[in-house]
């Protein structure tokens, strides 16, 4: 995609996580790795994005701020262990390695951006900076981590703002913006831009699909004055969808990361799958965009696929985005919602028990302050079903 002066260019990529095995090989490898096979897409467009999931910095003291950090070991659920407690980060030296590939702007608004603390987010700022990389969705506090980035490009004012609901920042403390602010900060950056782009890290590990609460919260957003949505977290590519004039990207997968690091998804082939996205637009206007199929492959970085391997990714993305419609019905979705249920009431049960023999009251609060509306509405529904299955019998 080649950049013109009648239209803005944007190029969307998902988690970027270069620690762990990815930290390695940028030490002793090329200084293209790992965006070598990509670079030229990456460097066509106006604006490039995507979520860094993991600070860069050399602090070595973690912080505990996630409560999913606290558990001594994962919890085994159908045979899957959830609730690693992994952390990442890597050396400040990968800021040129994002800058020579062509990022000029990353959401920090993640599980992992606070893993070592503030101290890690603000060596991470520092290094970004030093490369022209503009940030959002974290800083130094709340205020600070809500605001947006803004480019004027071919006159055209593009704004993105990014949101987590983990490591949620203060008035005087440093964190993430949560998502319960997206509607006002949207209509605040209304008098600023022509175009929102809107970035949001949530959803289901190694699901195809998003719930039915997510599907009805991201056609609001869109309602509410986003162009874009783009979604990750989930680890594997979700399903594209095109409402009201807008684009919802529900998740746009691995594109760099290793991913044997976590054991729920280190050996899963959705895993090392993801997807370039690229967009072009006016004012208010989406002119167009492709989906350019990508692979994890052994040393952790992005290629493009070809011939039968693209055939069959497209058939895939094809599938899933298709089958949006039924997740939103309740026959479609109610699978989806007993599962995400299961694993958030085994996991918050263990967090509160592992809280209470450790003394650390604090969590629990940080549990019930996580709760979504949406939560607890599929909580009663489920509790209502239970109690009228049981007396129906």
């Amino acid at each position: 995609m080649k950049k013109n002066d009648d239209y803005v260019t944007l190029t969307a990529v998902g988690d970027i996580m270069l620690g762990w095995g990815v930290e390695e090989r940028i030490k002793s490898g090329s200084g293209g790795y790992p965006f070598e096979s990509v670079a030229s897409i990456l460097q066509s467009s106006d604006v490039t994005f995507g979520n860094l999931e993991a600070p860069l910095t050399t602090e070595s003291e973690k912080a505990v701020w996630d409560y999913t950090k606290i558990l001594d070991k994962p919890v085994i659920i159908d045979g899957k262990a959830y609730g690693s407690s992994i952390y990442c980060k890597a050396d400040p030296v990968a800021a040129e390695r994002l800058s020579h590939a062509g990022f000029n702007i990353l959401s920090l608004a993640n599980n992992h951006i606070m893993d070592y603390g503030e101290e890690g987010l603000n060596e991470t700022l520092d290094a970004l900076t030093k490369y022209n990389i503009k940030t959002i969705g974290a800083g130094r506090d709340l205020s600070d981590a809500r605001k947006p980035a803004v480019f004027r490009i071919n006159g055209v004012n593009v704004g993105i703002l990014a949101y987590c609901d983990t490591y949620i920042a203060g008035r005087r403390r440093a964190g993430v913006a949560p998502t319960k602010y997206i509607e006002q900060d949207i209509q605040s950056l209304k008098k600023d831009a022509d175009f929102i782009v809107v970035s949001i890290h949530q959803g289901m590990d190694i699901s195809e699909y998003p719930l039915k609460s997510e599907i009805e919260r991201m056609h609001q957003i869109i309602d509410w004055g986003a162009n874009i949505i783009l979604r990750h977290h989930p680890h594997v590519v979700q399903g594209v969808e095109e409402y009201n004039g807008g684009i919802i990207l529900y998740s746009l997968g691995n594109f760099v990361f290793d991913y044997m690091i976590d054991p729920l998804w280190k050996d899963l082939d959705k895993a090392k799958r993801a997807l370039i996205f690229q967009c072009r637009f006016t004012k208010n206007k989406v002119l167009g965009y492709d989906i350019v199929p990508i692979g994890l492959d052994k040393s952790f970085q992005p290629v493009i696929l070809q011939n039968s391997e693209k055939r069959k990714y497209d058939a895939y993305l094809s599938d899933i985005s298709s089958n949006l419609p039924d997740v939103q019905s309740n026959e479609g979705g109610s699978h989806l919602e007993r599962n995400y249920l299961k694993i958030n009431v085994i996991l918050a049960y263990h967090v509160m028990l592992s809280s209470i023999k450790k003394g650390q009251f604090r969590n629990i609060f940080l549990i019930i302050d996580k709760i979504s509306i949406s939560d607890f509405k599929l909580l009663v529904k489920w509790m209502v079903n239970r109690i009228f299955l049981r007396f129906s019998n």
